[in-house]
């Protein structure tokens, strides 16, 4: 809504400059996002450039326990990782 209304608002008034840097400004924490997400699936960050697959992965669970990109960050499956190895009495 935002974005509409800057844009409408700087066609107007022939200032397309401040519709863009606002799209600039809200993209960049999105990706961020969007990229921790595909991380949490346990795909690399450049999945979020193919269209639609970047969607499907949006959606999909995280992996059970730890990868290469961190733990888990509902909590799940991250005690069991850490216990391997240990002896149990």
């Amino acid at each position: 809504m935002v974005t509409y209304t800057l844009l409408f608002v700087g066609t107007k008034l022939e200032f397309p400059l401040l519709s863009s840097l606002y799209s600039f400004t809200v993209l960049l924490p999105y990706f961020g996002v969007l990229i921790r997400r595909i991380h949490d699936v346990g795909k690399s960050g450049w999945f979020c450039l193919v269209p639609f697959y970047n969607l499907y992965l949006a959606c999909c669970d995280s992996e059970f326990g730890q990868n290469e990109y961190g733990e888990n960050p509902k909590g799940l499956g991250n005690d069991e990782i850490h216990e391997i190895g240990i002896e149990q009495e």
